[in-house]
């Protein structure tokens, strides 16, 4: 909305706190009340759902300020309203990364590093931090306060890069993010499945879904919770020789094409191309429908062991595959994996010997 040299718009963050921007004389006034023109009108002190309500209202009440005279002063730009405040820019950021094509799994991450970094910049009174005031301390003071665990600072950490990358560069400034010295994770051993004939056989017994899921994920090596769950007939060849996905489709953004064995083709029956091959309509299930199924699975279990999860079937077909070709490009290429050190990190996650006893000096 426009009246002569103001422009006045209504914010929206993602955390549903909404806040007046008023644009006058190339400067910008953030107000999330109306105590400056001494109404009181408060939207975020509201339920989420009438917040947007009560921000037209705002509008409303300093459309009819500016009418009779009223005119923003220099000192309502304080710096709790500062354009570079650093939550803001986490917010933004966050809010940019979730209008694009991103996992379930990735989107809550991202949502959960700036719920612990709003958290951690309230707790410790530096809700005023700017983004030129980012420093390495900082962060790691963030790390420290966020969790214990390593693999969840490496996880903050990354994530946090990924969405400040972006507005640091804008801003000119530069962060040795390598100076973050992080200790190593203790390496977690996956435990592969001896006889997954037998345990195949037990899934199959429970829930047949949950069985075609461990078979692909076995088989074609294809990740359960995405790739699996949402697959339909159009990504099967017609012969079902093999099965194709997207960059878009899959973890690592790159085209895949996997074979079908043949063992796995008894268990395919094609329907309209368009749908999903569990629910047989256009829509897979949803997001924890595997997760869920595992869980009940492992209950009545009697094969499955304490180390062994869904993706022991990937991981046990992985093996398989390199015992056979010996060759890690194969598979990079069948795994989906973007760069070959993904590739060797999962396989000394999997602890699988590269060399054999006849490799080995002699004396």
């Amino acid at each position: 909305m426009t009246i002569g040299e103001f422009r006045l718009n209504i914010k929206k963050l993602p955390s549903g706190r909404v806040f007046l921007n008023i644009h006058y004389k190339k400067s910008r006034y953030r107000y999330s009340n109306a105590q400056v023109i001494g109404l009181e009108i408060s939207p975020n002190r509201l339920p989420v759902e009438q917040r947007l309500e009560e921000a037209e209202y705002l509008r409303s009440s300093f459309v009819q300020a500016i009418r009779d005279g009223w005119k923003p002063k220099r000192n309502d730009r304080s710096k709790k309203d500062s354009p570079t405040l650093l939550q803001l820019f986490l917010l933004q950021e966050l809010e940019n990364k979730l209008s694009k094509d991103i996992s379930l799994l990735y989107s809550n991450d991202l949502k959960l590093t700036v719920r612990f970094w709003n958290t951690f910049l309230k707790s410790e009174r530096k809700k005023s931090v700017t983004i030129h005031q980012l420093t390495i301390p900082l962060i790691q003071e963030y790390l420290q306060f966020s969790s214990t665990k390593v693999i969840m600072h490496r996880s903050l950490l990354k994530n946090t890069k990924a969405l400040l990358r972006q507005p640091l560069r804008q801003q000119g400034i530069e962060l040795r993010w390598e100076e973050i010295q992080l200790p190593k994770p203790v390496s977690t051993l996956h435990k592969p499945i001896k006889d997954v004939q037998a345990l195949l056989s037990e899934v199959e017994a429970f829930n047949p879904h949950l069985h075609l899921c461990c078979l692909l994920a076995y088989a074609c090596l294809l990740r359960p919770h995405r790739e699996i769950r949402e697959l339909t007939w159009n990504d099967f060849a017609d012969d079902l020789s093999f099965i194709s996905l997207s960059g878009s489709r899959n973890k690592g953004k790159r085209n895949r094409i996997v074979p079908i064995p043949a063992f796995v083709l008894p268990y395919l029956k094609p329907s309209h191309p368009s749908h999903n091959i569990f629910t047989g309509t256009e829509n897979p299930y949803n997001p924890d429908y595997f997760k869920t199924l595992w869980g009940y699975f492992k209950k009545k279990s009697v094969l499955l062991q304490k180390e062994q999860t869904l993706y022991s079937f990937r991981h046990t077909g992985a093996i398989n595959v390199f015992k056979k070709t010996g060759s890690l490009q194969k598979l990079q290429s069948v795994m989906g994996h973007s760069n070959l050190q993904v590739t060797l990190t999962y396989l000394r996650g999997l602890e699988v010997p590269q060399l054999s006893v006849d490799d080995m000096p002699e004396l």
